[in-house]
């Protein structure tokens, strides 16, 4: 495939704004040597690559201009986003400037030979974009990195501001260290969602053992997603140059962790979390101690889902202050949870504001609570096949005022 000129005096305007090429193993180049011949595509928006194993580069600098967002993913033979466009009678000026102005989020995965987002003779063989006055001008907002492009980072290859209105950020690869690379959460210090993926890390947060300049690190972090890592043993919340961020996160979800136990220790406290995922993680025991429940103040939604063992722990003889309350929770789901046989064992579990409550799989299930149970303006309850509602229906079971006695007796005809 390729554009080119043929006998057209003049490039013919074309409004294209998306662009999709999806396993297409030989294609070698999406543009010939000169992308002004047949077509003007001045407008793309948004330009999605995967699986096209002979192509080297995607586009060059002329055509990138309005794009928005790139996804670059499974191309072997991939050495550059955007080629030197030599073909431009304008290039002297191009090439001087970062080519994808407006790129917003950007992509790359599984690019073994990737090299450079943008390579300019004229300039250097690193990416930068332009500044003037000393102000950033990239606007650049999602980033989803592997293993090549946190290579380009620690090159230097990208200026130290590019990354400081980065909102949103995915780090993620399937071979390398068991050592979280900070370098990358030094340079988008403003970040509020941090995904890290497919990778071997043992532990994300523990800055107390190396030489990293923490100070004001994450503190803009609202959502945290941990997905696919099977050799994590620890978040590292508990860490006292982490403490900050902790106020400030409202979304933790923890999915597909294999190895982890905990998944934080009894001193960390959420005062802001507002939604908890915790899926398929086959080895955690407690998802957190009491004391750390009792801080969960504005949690709203929580949903666990095929893991092990008992939610909440009781520590030791806590008599005195032996209840749980989550005053904001109103969506509760537990699936799949084989062992669990109930979610707090001390005297009482208090949920005012909880309207929907769903427990399906749990085989060992007893009650939620052996003590005394409150949800009063719990409108829904859906145990395995069957499903109570407040108000009655033909397609539901009347709730009754006491939940513990509904949820002893439909597990009771389940066995």
């Amino acid at each position: 495939m390729g554009l080119g000129a043929a006998a057209f005096p003049r490039p013919l305007p074309f409004s294209l704004k998306k662009l999709t090429l999806e396993r297409l193993p030989k294609l070698e180049n999406v543009w010939n040597e000169d992308p002004h011949g047949i077509l003007s595509v001045q407008h793309l928006q948004l330009v999605i690559v995967e699986k096209c194993k002979c192509l080297t580069s995607v586009f060059p600098a002329s055509v990138a201009k309005d794009l928005e967002k790139l996804v670059v993913k499974d191309c072997e033979g991939l050495m550059e986003i955007v080629a030197e466009d030599n073909a431009d009678p304008r290039g002297a000026n191009l090439d001087l400037m970062f080519p994808c102005p407006c790129v917003r989020s950007l992509k790359l995965q599984g690019l073994p030979k990737f090299k450079y987002f943008y390579y300019c003779s004229l300039q250097c063989d690193m990416f930068q974009t332009p500044t003037e006055d000393g102000k950033l001008t990239s606007n650049l907002q999602c980033l989803s990195l592997g293993e090549k492009g946190l290579e380009m980072i620690k090159r230097g290859e990208f200026q130290r501001n590019f990354l400081h209105k980065l909102q949103v950020l995915t780090v993620g690869f399937h071979i390398g260290s068991d050592e979280f690379p900070y370098e990358i959460l030094q340079l988008a210090p403003n970040i509020e969602k941090l995904v890290v993926c497919d990778g071997s890390f043992k532990e994300i947060f523990c800055f107390d053992s190396l030489n990293v300049d923490e100070a004001g690190l994450l503190l803009q972090l609202k959502v945290l997603c941990l997905d696919s890592l099977p050799e994590l043993v620890s978040i590292g919340l508990e860490n006292s140059s982490i403490q900050p961020l902790l106020g400030n996160l409202e979304t933790l979800e923890v999915i597909g962790c294999s190895s982890l136990k905990d998944l934080v220790p009894s001193t960390v406290s959420f005062s802001n979390l507002t939604y908890l995922q915790v899926e398929r993680c086959n080895n955690l025991r407690h998802l957190f101690a009491s004391s750390t429940a009792r801080s969960l103040g504005q949690l709203k939604r929580m949903e666990i889902k095929r893991c092990e063992e008992i939610v909440v722990s009781k520590e030791g003889d806590e008599s005195h202050e032996d209840e749980i309350i989550f005053p904001q929770l109103n969506c509760l789901k537990l699936e799949e949870l084989r062992k669990l046989r109930s979610f707090y064992k001390g005297s009482l579990l208090s949920f005012p504001s909880l309207e929907e409550l769903s427990v399906m799989e749990c085989a060992w299930m007893e009650t939620l609570c052996p003590g005394t149970l409150k949800a009063d303006k719990l409108v829904q309850l859906q145990l395995d096949r069957y499903l109570y509602e407040r108000e009655e229906s033909s397609d539901a079971i009347k709730l009754e005022n006491d939940l513990n006695s509904t949820m002893r007796e439909a597990f009771r005809e389940k066995d």
